[in-house]
């Protein structure tokens, strides 16, 4: 058990490794302001590991689990927020796509906050395993959702021949492969309790995550409009570098 606990938190402290090298390479290439969502997700991120990670080891199961949930909720919100970043950079060209993504987000915006107070306000009812069940159901409700979105812009991005080496389009795989994870990992809650199993799942998945975003954070590559089947060869975005 104590070996599992500290492959944890091998795992978890790996994620600042990368992550500060991740903004300041961001910083560095002016990124931050072609994605300044993001780029302010990576900064809370090392925040919420300084302040979690203590917690953690001081096995302050109550302080813990308050912090841990408050910094999960506002991830939740800044994960949709990164991934309308993501659309709108992607489908910046075609103003119709752009506009489809826009009406999904509003819908989801106004859908998965509804559905998550129902779950929440059916499930605080002074029993603690039924409250951490609902905190659980409510971000599976918002994984799916993010899935769901991410699903629909890399199928739709293919479509209209949008390069997947696109920064955008990789901070968009980064980010739905770690959603992907978390919903496969929620079968190892049990009772409404997160065991080793998950834990480990998720902290792994988003350290993968983290390589792929500083992979095409680090690496450029050409960023131009995608050539249509009838041969018409379009004019190259000036967006930066990648």
């Amino acid at each position: 058990m104590q070996t599992s606990v500290h492959a944890v938190e091998a795992l978890w402290i790996f994620h600042p490794v990368i992550e500060i090298p991740l903004a300041g390479i961001m910083y560095r290439r002016k990124l931050h302001r072609q994605f300044p969502v993001f780029f302010a997700y990576i900064l809370f991120q090392v925040v919420g590991f300084a302040i979690l990670f203590p917690l953690y080891r001081s096995r302050s199961s109550t302080d813990y689990f308050v912090a841990y949930w408050i910094d999960a909720i506002a991830c939740w919100v800044f994960g949709f927020k990164v991934i309308h970043e993501v659309f709108s950079d992607v489908f910046r060209p075609f103003p119709a796509l752009k506009d489809m993504g826009t009406v999904l987000f509003r819908w989801a915006a106004l859908v998965t906050p509804l559905l998550m107070f129902v779950i929440l306000a059916s499930s605080f009812s002074g029993s603690d395993a039924l409250s951490m069940y609902g905190l659980i159901a409510a971000e599976r409700c918002v994984r799916f959702t993010q899935c769901a979105l991410i699903l629909f812009l890399l199928l739709f991005s293919r479509n209209v021949e949008i390069s997947w080496r696109k920064q955008s389009i990789g901070i968009a795989l980064g980010y739905g492969w770690f959603a992907g994870v978390e919903l496969f990992a929620f079968m190892f809650y049990y009772g409404g309790a997160i065991t080793r199993v998950a834990e480990s799942l998720n902290i792994a998945a988003y350290g993968l995550t983290l390589i792929v975003w500083i992979t095409y954070v680090a690496f450029p590559a050409s960023n131009t409009l995608p050539n249509f089947r009838n041969g018409q060869d379009l004019s190259t975005v000036d967006g930066g570098a990648f």
